[in-house]
């Protein structure tokens, strides 16, 4: 069962688009600051969208702490993850990609809703 334990948030940026159906997913800013799902499989992200604003609203976005987070495919705890491309769901980091954190509970049901320990950002998984 996936759990949170809220650590820094930033809650005064702006949705550019309907986010209404991605919470728990990782976000990323766009060059105007507003906030965009991912935009590349991997890349760093600002942290993860905890409500679900429809365009033009504030979002809420965990930074740091442990945070709920949508899955892509088989996580098991321990494994290092990071943003997939476009959904902003979790996923098993490779080679190249930007580690937004760390497993805390796993699943081998894609879209489960795991715990993340959010940290690591702008690592790159080896």
């Amino acid at each position: 069962m996936a759990y949170e334990v809220p650590g820094f948030k930033i809650g005064m940026l702006v949705s550019s688009e309907d986010l209404s159906a991605k919470q728990y997913r990782f976000v990323n800013l766009k060059n105007d600051g507003t906030v965009i799902m991912p935009a590349a499989g991997g890349e760093a992200c600002l942290g993860v969208l905890q409500n679900k604003p429809a365009s033009g609203q504030v979002c809420e976005i965990m930074r740091d702490g442990i945070s709920k987070v949508e899955s892509d495919g088989s996580i098991t705890a321990g494994d290092l993850v990071a943003a997939a491309i476009t959904t902003g769901k979790a996923k098993k980091a490779v080679a190249t990609n930007h580690i937004m954190g760390q497993a805390l509970t796993g699943s081998a049901v894609d879209t489960a809703v795991i715990s993340v320990l959010l940290g690591g950002v702008g690592d790159i998984a080896v």
